[in-house]
């Protein structure tokens, strides 16, 4: 088996930063290890840890709630959307509450609060690079969490040379997020030499600068919500 996993190593992951090291489960005993003396960024490796620290601490059965309360009693038409990072909150669940909300009979106008006490800064951790930021897995740390915090948008090629890409933001999106594009069409070549794409949201506002390669296929990317509140207000 160490021999199959080191002519992996030094195979198909010959220019890989890899270390390895795996251990006995019930015995601890090392049973194999490569460079696994060296510190590397932990990456997606990290949401195990995460995975199993959630296990032991929330318990299996742990559902987060999302709460819409009435504030100063049951007379009040001042409500509260308390928000708690739920990861699987998403539009349909905002509507159903919104919906709930509008059916509500009261003789003034009803308001509407929103409440991210739950967390609190920084919104990233240490050791996040720059560069990461701008993509999906990467959204500010929000208790204020809709959609996964993320903008799915459709990139496209030009059909020729110096044509622009098109870049579309998804339509369940596009009545909130205007696009600013301006990406070019080069050549596989010149594409190998010079050439990449900034993405980033501010606000209400995508902007997207640069250029791709004509021969890269269509595609759906995700980018980061950098304002969760915005967004979910």
């Amino acid at each position: 088996a160490t021999d199959k996993i080191n002519e992996i190593i030094l195979g198909e992951l010959k220019y890989v930063n890899v270390g390895i090291v795996a251990l006995d489960g019930a015995t601890g005993e090392e049973l194999y290890s490569y460079r696994g003396d060296i510190l590397f960024k932990p990456a997606s490796v990290q949401k195990i840890l995460t995975a199993i620290t959630a296990l032991k601490v929330l318990g299996p059965e742990y559902k987060f709630t999302t709460k819409l309360f009435q504030q100063n009693g049951l007379l009040s038409s001042n409500f509260v959307l308390e928000c708690v990072g739920d990861p699987s909150f998403n539009t349909q669940d905002l509507t159903y509450l919104l919906q709930y909300l509008a059916s509500y009979k009261t003789k003034d106008s009803i308001k509407l609060g929103l409440s991210t006490a739950r967390f609190s800064a920084p919104l990233y951790p240490r050791g996040w690079t720059h560069n990461d930021l701008v993509w999906y897995f990467a959204p500010p740390i929000s208790a204020a969490m809709l959609d996964d915090n993320s903008i799915p948008i459709f990139i496209k090629p030009g059909a020729e040379v110096n044509d622009k890409f098109s870049l579309i933001i998804h339509p369940d999106f596009n009545s909130i997020f205007t696009l600013d594009a301006d990406v070019n069409t080069v050549s596989y070549t010149t594409s190998e030499q010079d050439c990449s794409v900034m993405i980033e949201n501010v606000g209400a506002t995508v902007t997207a600068r640069g250029c791709l390669p004509i021969n890269m296929r269509n595609k759906n990317i995700q980018i980061a919500i950098k304002d969760p509140v915005f967004y979910l207000r």
